[in-house]
């Protein structure tokens, strides 16, 4: 399951890359380098706040290991 899983991640991964080539590519021969700059930094902003802010990611608690005693 696992392996079917990760399969259909990667391949769904790699499938995005032509298409932001792309759409990257348009919006700079449209409105220009620093335009696509400013786009691709808000969109990490905001998928970086969405991640930080979300319940699960605050629930996240660093456990020491436990060391043998001996």
């Amino acid at each position: 399951m696992q392996g079917r899983y990760f399969g259909v991640d990667q391949l769904g991964s790699l499938g995005v890359i032509p298409i932001g080539q792309v759409v990257g590519a348009f919006l700079i021969q449209t409105s220009g380098v620093r335009f696509e700059y400013s786009v691709a930094a808000a969109g990490l902003l905001v998928s970086g706040l969405l991640f930080i802010l979300s319940k699960d990611m605050r629930s996240l608690r660093y456990v020491r290991p436990s060391t043998p005693r001996g």
